[in-house]
């Protein structure tokens, strides 16, 4: 059989235990993930699907257009989650004591804008919003964006906020 190369995957909520089989039948390599269908919207069970580097969440109660959008924001390298689950994503961040207490040795590599970009980042702020709060252009942000993504080893926004206890932006 050959094998097709894989930009995201969307996975029923049932099937979310899989992420970790996926990843290592792709050499520890997860795909963007799309997890259709949650209905657990404990601060912790969406933490752990972050954690297990889910990109997209969408609650089984969401319209259809909410997939749709969660599949183009995965393919595209952005985050998403449905309405219902932004409240418990960010009971999720503050249990963690996100972004300022945290201490990670990633920190160092990061420049002071990207620490800034960061800060403002966990706030759960746009991109167009950041940009507003530190005088810089969209552009210049998703730059910032991607540079701590790839220097965190992270794959979208929703895990770079749930990781930020990785990082030091004091």
């Amino acid at each position: 059989m050959a094998e097709f190369p894989v930009d995201v995957v969307v996975l029923d909520a049932v099937f979310a235990h899989l992420l970790g089989e996926i990843a290592r039948s792709r050499s520890g390599r997860l795909p963007a993930t799309v997890v259709y269908g949650v209905a657990e919207t404990t601060p912790e069970g969406l933490a752990a699907l972050i954690r297990a580097n889910v990109t997209c969440l969408v609650h089984h109660d969401a319209p259809q257009s909410d997939l749709l959008h969660a599949v183009h924001a995965a393919a595209t390298g952005e985050g998403f989650a449905s309405q219902a689950l932004t409240g418990p994503l960010l009971e999720a961040v503050r249990r963690r004591g996100q972004c300022e207490r945290a201490e990670l040795p990633i920190a160092a590599q990061l420049t002071e804008r990207e620490r800034e970009v960061v800060q403002v980042l966990c706030q759960g702020l746009s991109n167009r919003a950041i940009a507003d709060a530190l005088s810089l252009s969209e552009k210049t942000v998703k730059f910032h964006v991607s540079n701590v993504l790839a220097k965190a080893g992270l794959r979208s926004r929703a895990q770079l906020i749930a990781s930020s206890g990785m990082l030091s932006v004091s």
